[in-house]
Order: C-alpha cells, then structure tokens, then sequence
C-alpha cells in the first residue's frame, strides 16, 4: 500500500509538471483505493477465521494470541542425522498423494473395462442371452455393409 501511496504521489508531481496525463493519476488512485479495499477485505477474513478456530478449540469466538513472526524464529539449519525416512510416510499429504494415486489407479481400471462390450451369459437350457445375439447381429451387418461402401471399384466394374 505504501508503494500505491508513493506511486499516486509520483504520478501527480509528473501530472503538474506537464509530463503525465491526468488519467495516470486517477489510475495510481484507483489502484490505491483497491490495496486499501484489499485491506479491509483481508482483516475481516482474518477475523472470521480466528472466531471459527476459537469455536473449533472450544472458546468463545474472539481474536488469537500470535506468536513471535515466522521470520523471528528459530529454525533448524539442517536435518538432524539419524532422522528416519519412514516419517515422511505419516505426513498427511503424502498418505493423501498416496490416495489420490490408488483411486487414478482404480480409475484407470475402470476406463480400460468400459473399451469392451458387456455381454450377460445366461445357462439356461443351453440358449444365449438376447444382449450375446444382439451384439452378433447389429454391428456385423452395419460392417458388413460399411465394407461393401468402401470397397475400391475395379477396372471390370466401371
């Protein structure tokens, strides 16, 4: 907000001295006027997500004690030896990739199956199913014909 700030204060100094026109200036204020929007926009999601946490830990809903900043802490510089690889299989985005991979699988599976028909066979008294005699039937005509209409003349034809 401080650089829209710094830049509507550039853009009128350029303006008065003949070298902008006066749409640059309204255009740095409407963008300052959108960070300032952004700002109150983004302080009250703050807010509803501090009282929905606070109902979600059992408290009246209310503002959130923070922390010393991100940047202010103390952050490991390397990995401890010893550390086991085996705790990247508990992490929870990991054990969801995992998921997400079984079902693409799963999926996969079930695009493979669709390419081929699905014909009931039935045993009773030795007689096929009418979906077995209906797929015999229609496509082999409708080949059968589409062949015939896409067969080169021959010299003895013409």
């Amino acid at each position: 907000m401080v650089s829209d700030q710094d830049s509507v204060r550039i853009n009128t100094i350029n303006y008065k001295g003949g070298e902008y026109a006066i749409t640059d200036v309204y255009q740095a204020q409407i963008l300052l006027q959108q960070a300032e929007a952004e700002v109150i926009s983004l302080t009250q999601s703050i807010e509803q997500t501090e009282n929905q946490l606070s109902i979600l830990l059992g408290r009246n809903p209310g503002p959130i004690a923070r922390g010393i900043a991100l940047v202010d802490q103390a952050h490991l510089t390397e990995v401890p030896v010893g550390l086991p690889s085996a705790l990247l299989e508990r992490r929870p985005d990991v054990r969801e990739s995992e998921e997400a991979l079984v079902a693409a699988n799963a999926n996969v599976g079930v695009a493979k199956a669709a390419y081929f028909p699905q014909i009931p066979l039935t045993a009773n008294v030795g007689s096929q199913s009418t979906a077995l005699s209906n797929f015999l039937q229609g496509p082999t005509a409708f080949w059968a014909i589409g062949a015939q209409l896409v067969q080169p003349s021959t010299p003895a034809e013409e």
